[in-house]
């Protein structure tokens, strides 16, 4: 790496640091409710680095702990990934002359941090060049995977020794608000957020945590919606003119 792009990778690692002390709290979480339901500490661990999904995997615990079959533990992970492939798709036709070997790396590390402040950097400078991009992408993206697999770590060796006043509950909502608020840039956004928020709370109750996917859906399809009844421009026809 030449000084060029070290610079770069650090650029996006400045920009990834004020998201980092957050999830500290949520990786050790992660460990914690991993053991209790009899994960042994090497395969919650493990399963940080290889699944690396953290709001997915906590979901999938909770609803292995609670004793949900396959289909739903499938579909609910599903569900709450499914903006990766939508960032995926955004970010595709930039990345798309890498090697797959790059591919495979920074689809790997994807987080909607690295998404963020990708395409931000992108419209701050639409001409930056490829090989800076993708170091930028990395700075922004792969520090958060060594923390999260550390913490995770922390959670899983030692959680038993952790103080029950410490709370690490609150660090999901933590997260999370740190991950949606600067993304509500549009009434579209706000629209589906809105909606989520509010159908978590009112079908908390559904079985086997179904109120997530519920919410999810619903949220997405209200934030489509609004988007296409009213910012959809109408078509110019003959009468018109």
């Amino acid at each position: 790496m030449n000084n060029e792009f070290r610079d770069e990778f650090m650029l996006g690692f400045k920009k990834l640091m004020p998201v980092l002390p957050a999830a500290i709290p949520f990786g050790m979480l992660m460990g914690v409710v991993a053991v209790d339901i009899g994960f042994w500490p090497s395969t919650a661990v493990l399963n940080s680095a290889l699944v690396y999904a953290g709001t997915a995997q906590l979901a999938a615990m909770q609803l292995i702990g609670d004793g949900a079959g396959l289909p739903i533990i499938v579909l609910t992970v599903l569900v709450v990934n499914l903006r990766m492939m939508m960032y995926s798709a955004a970010l595709a036709e930039r990345f798309k002359n890498l090697s797959l070997r790059w591919k495979l790396l920074m689809c790997h590390v994807l987080t909607d941090q690295a998404y963020a402040f990708t395409w931000a950097r992108y419209e701050e400078e639409p001409d930056i060049s490829l090989d800076r991009m993708k170091w930028y992408y990395m700075g922004s993206a792969a520090p958060l995977g060594v923390i999260w697999i550390l913490s995770t770590s922390l959670g899983a060796w030692f959680g038993t020794r952790i103080p029950a006043s410490w709370e690490l509950d609150f660090a999901v909502p933590l997260m999370l608000i740190a991950m949606v608020v600067p993304n509500i840039r549009s009434l579209a956004s706000l629209t589906a957020a809105v909606v989520s928020g509010f159908l978590s709370i009112a079908a908390a109750d559904m079985p086997l945590n179904l109120g997530l996917v519920v919410a999810a859906i619903v949220g997405m399809l209200a934030g489509y919606f609004e988007e296409i009844w009213f910012h959809t421009p109408k078509e110019v026809t003959d009468e018109s003119v």
